[in-house]
């Protein structure tokens, strides 16, 4: 294993047949947050019921999926279920006894709806403990007009309304969101890309820091999960990087790498584009950009508590050069 969370003890693997087995039902689980839950909770040994759409759940805006084959994991259990259908999200539930959850939800329109299910099913089966993946701390805690802000921030209150113990993750811009089409592919393919927080840094997230700080809590023993009941806590990458240092650092292979400003409007265009967003979520992304990102409010380390728990390690470089080491090549001088 590469997890660097050394608090996590490997635990006995239980066979998922046994009903009196204690098992974590995680939401969502094809996606790279919580296909590295998975991941973690398998190495310590835990059961797992790994809930997957499959191939007809909802369709939503290009998310990448972890590296994980969830079949071939031991304690392993893959089951089919639309968040969007209580009757469906229960089977995950039914008959088993439950240790812990983990709640997410791709930003959908049926986001808030998913959740509130999942959460209901949660409470009908008595579960003990959630851990819930949210979104970025400023745009719900100034309620900027962000719509899957604002669906998370009603699904933290339903979390409280519901009488669960939870906590709750808010992580920074994704490491992965570099992947998408309008940011390094189209560095790539043309030698520039435009932001319109060009120069500002964020502390960009790797998703898999993010999955294992949920599973470190979710395999806490339950007098040490009891101090992070009810809490929010900021998940921030190690360092912090602006589009113009990325595009910096890719120029030190040689290799053409302009970053420029755009204005908002454009960069809705950009990515609308480049098809890695839906125009209502563009439209949100523009006011976090305007809002969070261009006043420096992504430049903010993690919560204390995840720093203690478990410190988020990857870096921007170390995500290019797994995800795309082209980029990071050595380009061969062009001839006089």
């Amino acid at each position: 294993s590469d997890s660097h969370c050394t608090r996590i003890a490997p635990r006995a693997i239980y066979p998922l047949a046994m009903a009196s087995v204690p098992v974590v039902v995680v939401a969502g689980a094809t996606g790279a947050v919580s296909g590295q839950v998975v991941k973690r909770l398998s190495d310590a040994g835990r059961s797992v019921v790994a809930m997957s759409r499959g191939s007809g759940g909802v369709r939503t805006e290009a998310r990448r999926s972890a590296d994980v084959d969830l079949e071939s994991l031991p304690g392993v259990e893959v089951v089919v279920a639309d968040m969007a259908q209580l009757p469906s999200i229960s089977r995950a539930f039914a008959g088993r006894s439950i240790d812990g959850a983990l709640l997410l939800c791709a930003n959908f329109e049926g986001q808030l709806e998913a959740e509130k299910a999942f959460i209901e099913a949660c409470v009908a089966a008595s579960v003990p403990y959630v851990v819930k993946i949210s979104t970025w701390s400023c745009y719900i805690d100034e309620g900027l007009e962000i719509r899957y802000a604002q669906w998370h921030g009603e699904i933290e209150r339903a979390l409280v309304a519901s009488g669960l113990s939870f906590t709750s993750l808010r992580p920074c811009w994704f490491q992965q969101n570099l992947g998408r089409g309008a940011n390094l592919p189209e560095l790539r393919d043309t030698g520039r890309f435009a932001h319109p927080s060009n120069t500002a840094p964020a502390r960009m997230v790797d998703a898999r820091d993010v999955g294992d700080v949920a599973a470190a809590l979710l395999l806490l023993p339950a007098e040490e999960r009891a101090l992070h009941i009810g809490r929010y806590y900021n998940v921030c990458g190690p360092e912090a990087w602006s589009m113009s240092d990325v595009a910096a650092l890719i120029a030190q292979s040689g290799r053409q790498a302009e970053s420029e400003v755009i204005s908002l409007e454009e960069m809705v265009g950009v990515s609308l584009g480049a098809g890695d967003a839906l125009d209502w979520h563009a439209r949100s992304q523009l006011v976090g950009w305007r809002d969070c990102w261009s006043k420096g409010k992504f430049n903010t380390p993690s919560s204390p508590e995840v720093l203690e728990l478990c410190p988020p390690r990857r870096t921007v470089p170390q995500w290019i050069a797994e995800n795309m080491p082209e980029m990071l090549q050595p380009q061969p001088s062009s001839p006089l």
